[in-house]
């Protein structure tokens, strides 16, 4: 009972997350630190530095642990990362996987059956559980991660709608407006 007590103080206790700064959904301000559903087509972005751009409903969060730097978590969804601005500072994760950035775009899928990672350009450092892997658009691009294990190879940047088949909607749906 104490002990229980006790928990729930330092959980009451716990300082909210401050919101990001300078991020917008479809062009209006980001104005909390909690969960963002994009809808199929929506944008969420850092100009000129960042962007998230859903082709699937999607749902992220983006937080800033330290001033300037910025950690994007793919909670549900698929969606096309791309950093704008190799100075600019992001992180992403999925599941328990942190994707470190080297100006990457790349698309993530966060599914029930599991999650997919296809590098276009540049490359990324993937950690999981101490382990690291780059996967460059020259190199290694492709993963697929599932309960039962992890899956990398080299795959065509034409192949990603094979991979990705969202994203043919997601393009008409972009060139439609």
């Amino acid at each position: 009972m104490i002990s229980s007590l006790f928990l729930l103080f330092a959980a009451c206790g716990k300082k909210p997350e401050p919101t990001p700064q300078g991020w917008l959904v479809n062009g209006q301000p980001v104005t909390s630190a909690q969960n963002i559903v994009l809808s199929a087509g929506s944008s969420l972005y850092l100009p000129e530095r960042f962007t998230v751009e859903a082709a699937a409903d999607t749902v992220v969060r983006v937080t800033e642990p330290k001033p300037g730097m910025f950690h994007i978590h793919l909670l549900y969804g698929t969606a096309m990362l791309q950093q704008n601005d190799a100075a600019t500072v992001v992180t992403a994760q999925v599941d328990a996987r942190i994707l470190r950035l080297r100006s990457a775009r790349f698309l993530l899928q966060k599914k029930a059956a599991g999650t997919k990672l296809f590098v276009l350009d540049g490359a990324l450092d993937l950690e999981t559980a101490g382990n690291k892997t780059e996967l460059a658009a020259q190199g290694e691009n492709y993963s697929e991660f599932s309960p039962t294990g992890a899956k990398y190879s080299k795959a065509a940047a034409r192949d990603a709608v094979k991979y990705f088949p969202e994203f043919v909607n997601f393009r008409r749906l972009v060139a439609a407006r």
